[in-house]
């Protein structure tokens, strides 16, 4: 389903006019006729939609062309999503940690792509 389509219906659901979503978003009501249309959103008012939109700011992102053309595996969204819970003062080590298995798979031999064909792991909220 296309990102327009979800917003609407998401919208609709919650009794929301495009008026009224598009002031919880911080946008015109044009903004939002033009996302339900099928126009681009930029990419800093996702958080501020999700929230509107009482959804899960990963699977709203996943659905948007941007994401499309940038993530090669669902996963990846996980990962971002999982990092946002991350304390900051662990980040660095995480972030070493995955460049350490990244270059071990890379030694290897391994290749450090995932089959296509492998479904996305849900990240417990």
């Amino acid at each position: 389903m296309a990102i327009g389509d979800i917003i609407r219906r998401r919208r609709k659901e919650l009794g929301l006019s495009q008026r009224a979503l598009a002031a919880k978003v911080g946008v015109h009501a044009s903004a939002v006729a033009h996302w339900e249309g099928g126009g681009g959103i930029e990419f800093e008012r996702y958080p501020a939609l999700a929230r509107a939109l009482e959804a899960d700011l990963a699977a709203l992102i996943a659905e948007s062309p941007q994401t499309r053309q940038l993530v090669e595996h669902p996963d990846e969204l996980a990962i971002l999503a999982a990092w946002r819970s991350v304390p900051s003062r662990h980040r660095a080590a995480l972030l070493e940690m995955i460049v350490g298995l990244g270059r071990r798979g890379a030694d290897s031999g391994a290749g450090a792509t995932v089959a296509d064909d492998t479904e996305p792991r849900k990240v417990p909220a």
